[in-house]
């Protein structure tokens, strides 16, 4: 078994980094690629708010009169444009924080 100069294991998914220069934004790599993929989550969800805001708000319907039929009264649903302008500034958000974090971590 092969080791990086880091003393990990050469690992079957880093076979295809295995090329790049070993320097210490090598031990970067994983949180760069986790803070990215949180930012391309709130973009998404900025992007698709109303239909994930529509289908949200249908099965939230369907608990909520599943409850009263049973008996427990809940505050009632929030409305679809309501949800909608919550889940975009949700998305919003979250793309904001992760831009802020990726921006400090590059310098």
């Amino acid at each position: 078994m092969r080791y990086w100069p880091f003393g990990t294991a050469f690992a079957p998914l880093t076979r295809f980094f295995y090329r790049l220069p070993r320097f210490d934004g090598m031990l970067r790599l994983h949180p760069m690629i986790v803070e990215i993929t949180r930012l391309l989550l709130g973009v998404g969800i900025a992007v698709f708010h109303r239909p994930l805001a529509t289908m949200i708000m249908q099965q939230e319907r369907q608990l909520d009169g599943f409850f009263r039929s049973r008996g427990v009264h809940l505050p009632e649903p929030p409305s679809d444009s309501t949800a909608q302008n919550l889940y975009f500034m949700i998305g919003i958000f979250i793309a904001l924080i992760e831009s802020g974090r990726i921006w400090f971590s590059i310098s």
